[in-house]
């Protein structure tokens, strides 16, 4: 698969969406064939933009994308919120939800982020969570190449 083109089809049905939340969307996708199912990998995605959608304040959500030593990657950063440290232990843990992200969306029920765990485990990686020195979120799933 040619995960820039991947990726570029998944930031374009999410434009409109970010753009009427007046967020920009910075890409910066390398050429980059991958093993992987294309269908998985645009639903961790759409599920990350999804909550960036939600949850973020951030005016910014960059995307970007490549190979580290023997894995692919794809990440997906905004400027913050960041989620509270108390609360990282269990991200990936179906049905967690912090205070916070329960306020702005009372509907959800703490799914998606353990959806995208196991669909990166599937591809025999994973899904890692980290905050910048501004208090952004930094989402990156990786897998072999």
């Amino acid at each position: 698969v040619d995960l820039r083109a991947l990726i570029s089809n998944a930031v374009d049905t999410f434009l409109p969406d970010f753009e009427a939340k007046q967020c920009k969307i910075i890409t910066k996708l390398n050429y980059q064939c991958s093993a992987c199912d294309p269908l998985r990998i645009i639903q961790c995605l759409n599920i990350l933009f999804d909550n960036a959608l939600k949850y973020s304040t951030s005016e910014t959500l960059l995307v970007k994308n490549g190979v580290m030593g023997n894995y692919n990657f794809i990440i997906v950063q905004d400027e913050g919120p960041g989620i509270p440290e108390e609360l990282q232990g269990a991200l990936f843990q179906p049905f967690q939800r912090g205070k916070y992200a329960k306020q702005i969306n009372p509907e959800g029920c703490g799914l998606g982020l353990s959806v995208v765990k196991a669909i990166m485990r599937a591809h025999g990686g994973n899904v890692s969570y980290s905050l910048t020195q501004e208090n952004g979120s930094i989402f990156k799933l990786s897998w072999p190449v």
